[in-house]
C-alpha cells in the first residue's frame, strides 16, 4: 500500500501516514463541494455524499470498527426523535456516548502500540452528538445562543452528514449542527463564490503552516524520541539538561496536534463553513472553525492564553 511505503520512507507508523492522507484528502474534496454541480443539488443528496465521503475516509482508517460511529449516531437519534429536546435526551447523550467512548479506550489498550484507533475520532462524535442534544433542549431557552440552538428536529440523514463531515471527522474541530446545516442549506454560498480567492489564500495558509509544525515535530522527534526519555542515557544527564530537554520534548509534542488541526481548518475554510462574517475593514473572516491560535499560543504568558489558543472549540464547548 502507498501509505506503508511512505511510513517506511518517513519512519512512522502506518496509521500515522493513512490519517494524515485523509486531512489531505479534505482539500480536493473542498474544491469539488465548491462546484455549482454540488451546492445547488438539493439538501438531501448533500448530506448523503457527505456521508459516504466521511464514512468512506473512518473505513480507510478503522475498517469494520467505523460501524461504531454509525450506531452512536442512530442511537442518539433515536433519543431525541422519542424524546425530544428534554433533559433526558441531554443527559441519555452524554452519558452513553461517554460511556461507550471509555469502554473502547478500555478494550483498546492491550492492542494499540500507537494512539490512533476508532477512539481517536469517537471522541470528537461524543461532543458532537452532545452537543446536538444540548442545542435542540436550548431551543426552548430565551436566552440561548441563536446561532447554535436547533428550533426543529434533526433529520437522521443530517446528523450523519454532521457526524462524518470530512472536514473534522476524525480530528475536529467540533461545529454545531446549525452551522452545518447553513454551510449545506447555502447561506456560505455566495461568500464561497463571491470571495474565492480569498477563502482560498486563508485556506493555503493553513495548509502551509500546518505542514510546517508537522515537519518540525518529526525532525525534533529524530533527536528526542519518546523512548530517550526512559533510557540509561537519559538518566545519566544532570538535573537542568533533563529539564531542559524534557521542555523541548513536550513543546514539540505539541506540534502534531497544532500541525493537524491548522490542516483540517484549512479544508473547511476552503468549503466555505468557516465563514464567520466581517471585520471592520470590511474583509471576510474564516475563523468560524478555528481550533487553534497559533500566535497566542507562542506568545502567550498565562494558562488563559494557553486555554484560549489551544483547542478552542472544545474549550468553548466544555464552557
Amino acid at each position: 500500500m502507498v501509505s506503508a511505503n511512505i511510513a517506511s520512507v518517513i519512519g512512522v507508523p502506518e496509521g500515522v501516514i493513512k490519517l494524515l492522507l485523509s486531512i489531505l484528502i479534505g482539500y480536493p474534496l473542498a474544491l469539488l463541494h465548491r462546484l455549482p454541480l454540488f451546492y445547488s443539488a438539493p439538501s438531501t443528496l448533500k448530506h448523503l455524499v457527505i456521508f459516504i465521503e466521511g464514512a468512506s475516509i473512518c473505513y480507510y482508517n478503522f475498517g469494520i470498527d467505523t460501524v461504531h460511529m454509525w450506531l452512536n449516531v442512530t442511537i442518539i437519534y433515536l433519543v431525541i426523535l422519542l424524546c425530544g429536546g428534554s433533559k433526558f435526551s441531554v443527559i441519555f447523550a452524554f452519558v452513553f456516548n461517554t460511556c461507550y467512548l471509555v469502554i473502547g479506550y478500555y478494550t483498546q489498550v492491550p492492542f494499540q502500540d500507537f494512539g490512533i484507533s476508532w477512539t481517536m475520532p469517537h471522541c470528537v462524535l461524543t461532543l458532537r452528538l452532545s452537543g446536538v442534544a444540548f442545542d435542540y433542549y436550548d431551543s426552548k431557552r430565551k436566552t440561548a445562543d441563536k446561532d447554535v440552538l436547533l428550533s426543529e428536529k434533526p433529520g437522521y440523514i443530517e446528523m450523519l452528514g454532521h457526524s462524518f463531515f470530512f472536514g473534522g471527522v476524525l480530528v475536529g474541530p467540533q461545529f454545531s449542527l446549525k452551522r452545518y446545516l447553513n454551510y449545506v442549506n447555502g447561506e456560505y454560498a455566495d461568500r464561497k463564490i463571491s470571495g474565492a480567492s480569498d477563502s482560498i489564500r486563508t485556506s493555503l495558509e493553513k495548509l502551509m503552516v500546518g505542514m510546517f509544525y508537522l515537519a518540525t515535530f518529526q525532525l525534533l522527534a529524530l533527536y528526542i524520541p519518546d523512548s530517550y526519555l526512559t533510557s540509561s542515557s537519559f538518566h545519566d544527564l544532570g538535573f537542568l539538561t533533563k529539564c531542559a530537554l524534557i521542555t523541548i520534548w513536550g513543546k514539540n509534542a505539541l506540534h502534531k496536534y497544532v500541525g493537524v488541526w491548522l490542516i483540517q481548518e484549512g479544508s473547511l475554510i476552503l468549503t466555505g463553513m468557516s465563514y464567520n462574517g466581517v471585520d471592520e475593514k470590511g474583509q471576510a473572516k474564516w475563523d468560524g472553525c478555528t481550533n487553534i491560535k497559533v500566535w497566542q499560543l507562542e506568545t502567550g504568558e498565562s494558562f488563559s492564553d494557553f486555554i484560549q489558543s489551544f483547542n478552542v472549540n472544545t474549550n468553548q464547548w466544555m464552557a
